[in-house]
């Protein structure tokens, strides 16, 4: 097959969402390095390429190197200016401040030094002290559901397991709960277009001002009544002169924004998943202790995100190819975790596969920060889920209409209670 042949690399394309994998496998054989010319960038789709994307120190973020502060006043004084046209050119000058501060914006040393203040708040034994209540939340959401025989995978179960516990660990109330899940929907299906993000630019920084109108307060009065939880620990930095308070809204967001919807969909596809394939839920019914294993397996077979877009901080050549310094290189997780050349018989799930390199938590200095937590929370959804519920079929099913981040709008399950 020539190059020009290959089927288009449309994401938007309802084609193409149904069924990514196999144009992914056209371009591994093919054109594993893509330049598209219409819109000025690189679809990279090989495990070695990919991988060494994630950990190339000359593709970051949108913003690089450091914080850009061109604006020092603070949210508050902003919003006491009374010239309308000037309120509007203060925010966005300090939204576009704000978004150079998430975590994936940025890069060594000031990253490190982020890294290095939230490492020990997602340590292995804070993440494991929340097994025991994690666990009997997933117990108690599967019991309200027995007398039916029925369980939406998505609404009944991954969603109040994963949120309720996430929002705990931050310190947030669940009150908050539909607003910020509503702005973090809404920043996802801003980033999703990896054909047209700069149409989506104002709706992006409509929704961070959103976020930012919404936590700032919840911030300031937490100040004066500070707890045992992720966001008291961040507020005490700050108080003590190690971050910003803009450092600890844009941590806040980043942590809500990764840690949501991607472990759903997690979740819900590795349900579908192994519904799909009987034989591997015996193994796992047989053997139990197969679980962390077949969750490494079902993070690659699913790929909760699907790409990573970054750009050149400077020109440089990946193989025959010269990337010029600006472009923006799409490095598809997806299919790396589906790389024949990288994984025996990767279209086939086998939670017995060890070891299994998968890119799906990324690589390098931006290896994701939540990896250990969103472990823990898919092995206590599937282990609890399949160690009680027997000859579940799917009845009906919705995805959503999202590509890099793709799920259930809704997965209704039959079941028999085991």
């Amino acid at each position: 097959m020539l190059i020009n042949n290959l089927p288009k690399f449309e994401p938007d394309s309802p084609d193409f969402r149904e069924n990514p994998y196999s144009v992914y496998k056209l371009y591994q054989q093919y054109a594993p390095i893509f330049y598209r010319e219409e819109f000025d960038d690189w679809i990279i789709t090989s495990y070695r390429d990919v991988k060494e994307g994630l950990e190339n120190s000359l593709l970051r973020s949108a913003s690089m190197e450091k914080p850009i502060t061109t604006i020092s006043l603070g949210w508050d004084e902003i919003l006491k200016i009374e010239s309308d046209e000037e309120k509007i050119s203060m925010l966005q000058l300090k939204i576009n401040d704000f978004y150079g501060q998430f975590l994936n914006n940025l890069s060594p040393p000031y990253h490190t030094t982020i890294r290095g203040i939230l490492n020990p708040i997602f340590s292995i034994n804070n993440i494991e002290s929340l097994r025991s209540k994690m666990e009997n939340f997933a117990i108690t959401l599967i019991e309200k559901k027995i007398k039916d025989g029925e369980i939406d995978i998505v609404n009944d179960y991954a969603f109040p397991l994963i949120t309720q516990v996430f929002f705990n660990f931050l310190g947030l109330s669940l009150s908050n709960l539909k607003n910020l899940v509503k702005f973090s929907n809404l920043f996802i299906n801003s980033k999703d277009l990896i054909n047209n993000e700069s149409k989506n630019k104002l709706k992006l920084n409509i929704i961070l001002l959103s976020y930012v109108n919404y936590l700032y307060p919840i911030l300031l009065e937490r100040k004066k009544n500070l707890k045992d939880d992720i966001i008291s620990k961040l507020l005490i930095l700050e108080m003590e002169g190690m971050l910003s308070i803009d450092s600890v809204l844009t941590i806040i967001i980043n942590l809500i924004i990764g840690g949501l919807e991607t472990t759903i969909n997690s979740i819900s596809f590795s349900v579908y998943s192994l519904i799909n394939n009987p034989s591997q839920i015996q193994k796992l019914q047989s053997e139990p202790d197969l679980i962390k294993i077949a969750i490494e397996e079902l993070l690659r077979f699913t790929s909760p995100v699907q790409c990573l877009s970054l750009y050149a901080r400077d020109s440089f050549n990946i193989k025959d190819n010269l990337i010029l310094k600006g472009q923006k290189v799409n490095l598809i997780i997806g299919a790396a975790n589906h790389d024949p050349e990288k994984f025996t018989k990767p279209d086939e799930l086998d939670i017995t596969r060890k070891p299994n390199p998968h890119l799906t938590f990324s690589s390098g200095h931006h290896y994701c920060i939540g990896a250990g937590l969103a472990r823990l929370e898919m092995e206590i959804a599937i282990s609890n889920l399949f160690s009680r519920l027997s000859d579940m079929k799917v009845i009906s099913y919705e995805y959503n209409e999202q590509y890099n981040m793709s799920g259930f709008k809704h997965l209704k399950i039959h079941f028999k209670y085991s």
